[in-house]
């Protein structure tokens, strides 16, 4: 995830986010931050990391930029939060302690490929839930009895050890979805997951 802290004026900050689009940067305004934008930004990116590693998936709202202290501009309304969320920007609450509380972690996406307004990839916890999926995977497919395993078809079984069959491979898949990923809230309608696995042998490539 890349993370931009720009330090300018609300109008500016929103102008900039509605001109972007991408599931893959966040932008967190602080205006008139005495902080430089590059330490809101690692701000912003330390918290990401440690948030999605000890819980991955979970909204990012409510917490606190370490280090990073509030400027002397004007509270946001709902109106503004509202607004600025829409437009693909990050809201925060400046605290009258000077801290800088998140409101929403969001990204610059907002519509898809054919211009449709799409909010899959509106908040950055959605990545950390992909990234822990795509670990888990992972870690399952370089551990036994993937290791040098070659997948075969379930009608052409073979006799030799390092043999997987297909459905051997779903069946491992499937599991991760039940006994991990449902349970860790980052699979919803499961029973409609587990029907759309598909698994199919690589011809050029059959591990």
């Amino acid at each position: 995830l890349g993370v931009i802290g720009p330090t300018g004026t609300k109008a500016t900050f929103q102008s900039a986010v509605n001109a972007r689009n991408s599931p893959f940067v966040s932008w967190i305004p602080v205006e008139d931050s005495p902080n430089l934008p590059l330490e809101i930004a690692a701000a912003g990116a330390a918290l990401y990391c440690a948030r999605q590693s000890a819980q991955p998936g979970t909204p990012m709202r409510g917490r606190i930029l370490s280090g990073i202290r509030a400027g002397q501009g004007a509270a946001w309304t709902g109106a503004d939060n509202n607004n600025t969320i829409l437009a693909g920007g990050s809201t925060i609450k400046m605290n009258t302690d000077g801290t800088v509380q998140m409101v929403d972690f969001a990204t610059t996406y907002k519509t898809n490929a054919s211009g449709a307004v799409d909010d899959t990839y509106r908040f950055t916890n959605w990545l950390g839930n992909w990234q822990y999926k795509l670990y888990s995977l992972d870690t399952m497919s370089n551990s036994d009895p993937f290791i040098d395993a070659i997948v075969v078809d379930d009608a052409s079984p073979a006799g030799v050890s390092y043999a997987v069959s297909a459905k051997t491979v779903k069946s491992y898949v499937v599991a991760l979805i039940r006994g991990l990923w449902a349970p860790m809230g980052l699979t919803k309608n499961v029973d409609d997951v587990v029907k759309g696995v598909k698994v199919e042998v690589d011809a050029t490539n059959a591990g």
